[in-house]
Protein backbone atom coordinates (compact mmCIF):
# COMPACT_ATOMS: atom_id res chain seq x y z
CA UNK A 1 0.00 0.00 0.00
CA UNK A 2 2.71 2.57 0.35
CA UNK A 3 3.99 1.91 -2.65
CA UNK A 4 0.88 2.44 -4.41
CA UNK A 5 0.56 5.87 -2.39
CA UNK A 6 3.76 7.57 -3.24
CA UNK A 7 3.65 5.93 -6.99
CA UNK A 8 0.32 7.71 -7.00
CA UNK A 9 1.75 10.72 -5.38
CA UNK A 10 4.42 10.92 -7.95
CA UNK A 11 2.34 10.94 -10.95
CA UNK A 12 0.46 13.94 -9.34
CA UNK A 13 3.60 15.52 -9.30
CA UNK A 14 4.35 14.56 -13.24
CA UNK A 15 0.84 16.28 -14.40
CA UNK A 16 1.26 19.03 -12.21
CA UNK A 17 4.44 19.97 -11.92
CA UNK A 18 5.20 23.13 -8.83
CA UNK A 19 5.75 26.46 -10.58
CA UNK A 20 7.94 28.90 -8.25
CA UNK A 21 6.46 32.26 -7.68
CA UNK A 22 7.80 34.11 -10.47
CA UNK A 23 6.49 31.49 -12.80
CA UNK A 24 2.75 31.77 -12.10
CA UNK A 25 0.06 34.03 -14.27
CA UNK A 26 -2.78 35.15 -12.50
CA UNK A 27 -6.03 34.76 -15.31
CA UNK A 28 -8.67 36.30 -14.57
CA UNK A 29 -11.64 34.35 -15.82
CA UNK A 30 -14.03 35.07 -18.59
CA UNK A 31 -16.60 34.44 -16.28
CA UNK A 32 -15.81 36.73 -13.57
CA UNK A 33 -15.31 39.34 -16.28
CA UNK A 34 -19.18 39.28 -17.55
CA UNK A 35 -20.37 38.67 -13.64
CA UNK A 36 -18.45 42.67 -12.81
CA UNK A 37 -19.49 44.17 -16.22
CA UNK A 38 -23.30 42.90 -15.59
CA UNK A 39 -23.15 44.58 -11.94
CA UNK A 40 -21.45 47.95 -12.95
CA UNK A 41 -24.53 47.79 -16.06
CA UNK A 42 -27.47 47.07 -13.64
CA UNK A 43 -25.65 50.10 -11.45
CA UNK A 44 -25.35 52.62 -14.09
CA UNK A 45 -28.49 51.78 -15.10
CA UNK A 46 -30.58 51.80 -12.00
CA UNK A 47 -28.60 55.24 -11.40
CA UNK A 48 -30.08 56.67 -14.30
CA UNK A 49 -33.27 55.70 -13.75
CA UNK A 50 -33.67 57.24 -10.45
CA UNK A 51 -32.29 60.46 -11.83
CA UNK A 52 -28.73 60.08 -9.50
CA UNK A 53 -25.88 61.87 -11.56
CA UNK A 54 -22.42 60.79 -9.26
CA UNK A 55 -20.99 64.12 -10.20
CA UNK A 56 -23.93 66.16 -8.68
CA UNK A 57 -23.63 67.10 -4.62
CA UNK A 58 -27.33 67.49 -4.60
CA UNK A 59 -28.80 64.87 -2.44
CA UNK A 60 -30.30 62.08 -4.29
CA UNK A 61 -33.61 61.11 -5.32
CA UNK A 62 -33.99 58.21 -3.02
CA UNK A 63 -32.85 60.40 0.31
CA UNK A 64 -35.11 62.84 -1.09
CA UNK A 65 -38.78 60.50 -0.94
CA UNK A 66 -37.74 60.46 3.30
CA UNK A 67 -37.54 63.68 4.28
CA UNK A 68 -38.17 65.11 7.88
CA UNK A 69 -39.29 68.87 9.12
CA UNK A 70 -36.30 70.55 9.61
CA UNK A 71 -36.14 74.02 11.85
CA UNK A 72 -33.47 76.43 11.43
CA UNK A 73 -32.58 78.01 14.58
CA UNK A 74 -31.62 81.71 13.77
CA UNK A 75 -27.65 82.26 14.98
CA UNK A 76 -28.11 83.80 18.63
CA UNK A 77 -27.41 87.52 18.18
CA UNK A 78 -24.72 88.99 20.80
CA UNK A 79 -24.20 92.59 19.47
CA UNK A 80 -26.64 93.89 22.40
CA UNK A 81 -23.62 93.10 25.02
CA UNK A 82 -21.38 95.41 23.01
CA UNK A 83 -20.63 97.80 24.94
CA UNK A 84 -18.58 99.52 28.15
CA UNK A 85 -19.49 97.38 31.60
CA UNK A 86 -18.63 99.15 34.95
CA UNK A 87 -19.09 96.70 38.08
CA UNK A 88 -21.63 98.27 40.74
CA UNK A 89 -19.08 97.00 43.78
CA UNK A 90 -15.59 98.36 42.11
CA UNK A 91 -14.03 100.71 39.26
CA UNK A 92 -13.29 97.43 37.41
CA UNK A 93 -14.75 97.65 33.55
CA UNK A 94 -15.48 95.21 30.92
CA UNK A 95 -14.77 96.47 27.28
CA UNK A 96 -16.87 94.56 24.89
CA UNK A 97 -15.13 95.79 21.55
CA UNK A 98 -17.36 93.37 19.40
CA UNK A 99 -19.47 90.01 19.31
CA UNK A 100 -18.83 87.42 16.71
CA UNK A 101 -22.05 85.29 15.39
CA UNK A 102 -19.93 82.14 17.00
CA UNK A 103 -20.07 83.63 20.43
CA UNK A 104 -16.31 85.13 20.61
CA UNK A 105 -15.98 88.67 21.93
CA UNK A 106 -13.57 90.52 21.33
CA UNK A 107 -12.89 91.90 25.22
CA UNK A 108 -11.22 94.11 27.29
CA UNK A 109 -10.71 94.35 31.09
CA UNK A 110 -9.39 97.22 33.32
CA UNK A 111 -8.59 97.43 37.08
CA UNK A 112 -8.28 100.47 36.34
CA UNK A 113 -5.01 98.96 34.67
CA UNK A 114 -5.57 96.79 31.48
CA UNK A 115 -5.41 93.34 32.56
CA UNK A 116 -4.76 90.75 29.81
CA UNK A 117 -8.35 88.42 28.70
CA UNK A 118 -7.34 85.30 27.77
CA UNK A 119 -10.56 83.98 26.09
CA UNK A 120 -14.06 86.21 26.12
CA UNK A 121 -16.86 84.02 24.88
CA UNK A 122 -20.91 84.36 24.96
CA UNK A 123 -23.71 81.31 24.70
CA UNK A 124 -27.18 81.57 25.08
CA UNK A 125 -27.97 78.98 27.40
CA UNK A 126 -31.67 78.41 28.23
CA UNK A 127 -32.64 81.55 26.45
CA UNK A 128 -30.23 83.74 28.63
CA UNK A 129 -27.24 85.02 27.10
CA UNK A 130 -23.72 84.35 29.13
CA UNK A 131 -20.54 85.48 29.08
CA UNK A 132 -17.77 83.79 30.15
CA UNK A 133 -14.57 85.86 30.31
CA UNK A 134 -10.80 84.57 31.75
CA UNK A 135 -8.34 86.84 32.94
CA UNK A 136 -4.27 85.61 32.73
CA UNK A 137 -2.25 88.49 33.97
CA UNK A 138 0.14 89.19 37.01
CA UNK A 139 -2.26 88.30 40.12
CA UNK A 140 -4.85 87.22 37.55
CA UNK A 141 -3.76 83.57 36.75
CA UNK A 142 -7.05 82.12 35.34
CA UNK A 143 -9.52 84.52 37.51
CA UNK A 144 -13.17 84.43 35.19
CA UNK A 145 -15.83 85.98 35.11
CA UNK A 146 -19.44 83.93 34.37
CA UNK A 147 -22.44 86.57 34.10
CA UNK A 148 -25.57 86.05 32.64
CA UNK A 149 -27.10 89.59 30.53
CA UNK A 150 -30.19 91.03 31.90
CA UNK A 151 -31.75 92.81 29.11
CA UNK A 152 -34.28 94.65 31.53
CA UNK A 153 -32.00 95.63 33.52
CA UNK A 154 -29.32 96.40 31.37
CA UNK A 155 -27.02 94.42 34.25
CA UNK A 156 -24.32 91.50 33.59
CA UNK A 157 -24.74 89.71 36.99
CA UNK A 158 -23.11 86.35 38.12
CA UNK A 159 -19.96 85.07 39.62
CA UNK A 160 -16.38 86.37 39.89
CA UNK A 161 -13.87 83.64 40.79
CA UNK A 162 -10.50 85.02 42.34
CA UNK A 163 -7.51 82.20 41.28
CA UNK A 164 -4.92 83.27 43.58
CA UNK A 165 -7.43 83.03 46.74
CA UNK A 166 -9.71 80.47 45.01
CA UNK A 167 -12.55 82.09 46.51
CA UNK A 168 -15.79 83.06 44.44
CA UNK A 169 -17.67 86.59 44.52
CA UNK A 170 -20.96 88.07 43.53
CA UNK A 171 -20.74 90.50 40.97
CA UNK A 172 -23.14 92.67 38.77
CA UNK A 173 -21.98 95.19 36.16
CA UNK A 174 -23.72 98.19 34.54
CA UNK A 175 -23.80 99.47 31.35
CA UNK A 176 -22.54 102.88 30.60
CA UNK A 177 -24.07 104.70 28.70
CA UNK A 178 -22.31 106.41 25.42
CA UNK A 179 -22.77 110.55 25.72
CA UNK A 180 -23.63 112.12 22.43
Amino acid sequence: MKKAISRHSNRRQQSHPKKSDKDRTYLIKPRTVVLVSVGIAAIVAASLLLGINPSDDSPSAASQTVSTPQTTVPAPNFQSLVGRWIRIDSPYVINIESAGLDGMLQAKYYNPRPIKVYVARARKKDGTMEVFIELRDINYPGSTYTLSYDREKELLVGVYFQATMQQKYDVSFRRLQVER
